[in-house]
């Protein structure tokens, strides 16, 4: 974990590279670091943990979505692109180090459970369900959305083809 990115008080009550000698351990400091990031008027209430499967902490994040006026800043993405950064790597599997766990203090919305995906996390310890949370508050539900698939598919399609020849080509 990167000390430099932290706030102090962030730092106080998750040390880096830290070890924690169990899940739940590492679960509360998550709930703690939330907590504090609520009562500091610094975020929503999701935080998220990165960790070995030793314990060992590789990257912390709380929700900064309103701080930092962008919608993407939830505290899945933040901690998986902070552990990105740390490890210096794009895949968090056991295939390209040191496997990995991504506690996370409630479950992980669409978005962010397509960033683990793409971020290869074989591991999600969540604390609370999102129900939990919409019964805490009133989040965006996708029936307030309208989505038109297939807008000029074939039209665009051509990203794909070229993306593949160029592939193809630097192989």
């Amino acid at each position: 974990m990167t000390a430099g990115i932290y706030p102090q008080w962030l730092l106080d009550l998750v040390a880096p590279a830290q070890v924690y000698p169990s899940d739940a351990d590492i679960m509360r400091r998550a709930i703690e670091l939330t907590l504090a990031a609520l009562q500091r008027g610094q975020g929503g209430p999701f935080g998220a943990i990165i960790a070995t499967e030793q314990g060992e902490i590789v990257a912390v994040a709380h929700n900064e979505v309103q701080q930092g006026l962008d919608v993407t800043a939830h505290a899945e993405i933040v901690v998986i692109r902070r552990a990105a950064q740390a490890l210096k790597r794009l895949a968090l599997d056991a295939a390209h180090g040191a496997p990995l766990r991504l506690f996370t203090t409630c479950e992980p919305c669409a978005m962010c459970v397509g960033a683990i995906f793409w971020a290869r996390l074989p591991t999600v310890i969540a604390a609370t369900r999102k129900e939990d949370a919409q019964s805490a508050a009133a989040f965006f539900t996708q029936e307030q959305m309208t989505y038109r698939p297939d807008f000029l598919r074939q039209e665009a399609l051509e990203i794909f083809r070229v993306f593949g020849r160029l592939r193809e080509a630097r192989a």
